[in-house]
């Protein structure tokens, strides 16, 4: 684990191994920082996102295009749209 998730401290870690040509695959959350790492140090990797943050993201498009959708239709087609 690293101190904090600045990229400066990213590539100071990167840097240093030795190895990293070695790497095949990195996995990792959603965060830009990591994403441009990885590709500048490693850039043969295979990036892999957890599946949390990407079912996280599906979730949350899912429910925009919910609430698009529902504040479009009348007060009687709207009872059909809610959670749950």
């Amino acid at each position: 684990m690293l101190d904090n998730r600045n990229k400066s401290t990213l590539l100071r870690y990167f840097t240093k191994r030795e190895d990293r040509e070695r790497i095949e695959f990195v996995a990792m959350d959603m965060w830009r920082p990591y994403k441009d790492t990885v590709e500048t140090m490693i850039p043969n990797a295979i990036i892999v996102i957890d599946k949390f943050h990407v079912v996280k993201m599906a979730n949350e498009l899912l429910e925009c295009a919910r609430k698009a959708i529902r504040s479009q239709l009348t007060p009687q087609q709207r009872p059909w749209t809610t959670k749950g």
